[in-house]
């Protein structure tokens, strides 16, 4: 558990009361500072959320991850709104908590949005998770479960390897950018059998292949799951690192 939180009741979207305990054990903790009245606040919001939604609720498995929503906002019917209708599916401490005032004190926050990533026993490993989230997107999580130092509950198992886990940041670029454009299905599979590797571009770049059948799939592109292949060019001849999507 994250010890910062010990003995404080968290909230979840439904309104319950959820134990830090149980909720945080063995995860990598955002903090996250941030008020509805704030432009960039909304501004980044629905950023934390895309993130959130690939690492923990399209990952398989979930990513050890997860957010508490700090508030700053100017009452406790602003920031329930803020959070119900802006924020993903992560935790708050309750407007009324004065908690949140020691908080603020033991992460310097002297402004919002502040997204602060921290072990379990409450160090910080980063301040600048909103940083780090818009320059290298789910690369960032990597560096964050390594210095974290917990159980990592995938690894040496037969379960499917999470594709955050298994790519280098490199191709975090080449998948961010499939995941934007939509050329292939939104939800990639990456496993023992359809696992990920870096190489040079093939015929396939720039190209987008719809999963092996019968025929009928050719020149559709459909929401299901495809097996995708991740090519990095480390070391082209500009000295451009890029990345290359093939389907398979």
């Amino acid at each position: 558990m994250v010890e910062v939180f010990t003995g404080r009741a968290l909230l979840n979207k439904d309104g319950d009361l959820v134990d830090p305990d149980e909720a945080l054990r063995n995860k990598v903790v955002g903090v996250y500072f941030s008020a509805g009245w704030c432009p960039p606040c909304r501004d980044f919001t629905p950023v934390l959320c895309d993130f959130y939604t690939e690492l923990v609720e399209e990952s398989d498995p979930p990513a050890q991850f997860e957010i508490v929503f700090v508030s700053s906002d100017k009452s406790s019917d602003d920031m329930v709104e803020y959070y119900h209708d802006v924020h993903g599916d992560w935790l708050a401490l309750a407007w009324t908590d004065e908690y949140k005032h020691e908080l603020k004190q033991r992460y310097k926050i002297t402004a919002v949005p502040k997204l602060v990533i921290v072990k379990e026993n409450g160090d910080v490993i980063t301040d600048k998770g909103r940083k780090q989230i818009r320059d290298r997107g789910l690369a960032c999580f990597r560096s964050w479960l390594d210095a974290a130092e917990i159980f990592q509950n995938f690894k040496g198992s037969a379960l499917r390897v999470p594709v955050w886990f298994c790519l280098s940041p490199v191709c975090f670029t080449a998948l961010g950018r499939y995941k934007r454009s939509r050329l292939f299905p939104h939800s990639v599979g990456c496993g023992p059998a359809e696992g990920c590797r870096t190489g040079p571009g093939p015929q396939h770049r720039g190209k987008t292949e719809p999963p092996p059948g019968d025929g009928q799939n050719q020149g559709r592109l459909e929401r299901e799951t495809c097996r995708v292949f991740v090519e990095c060019e480390e070391l082209p001849p500009d000295g451009v690192t890029r990345g290359y999507l093939s389907g398979f």
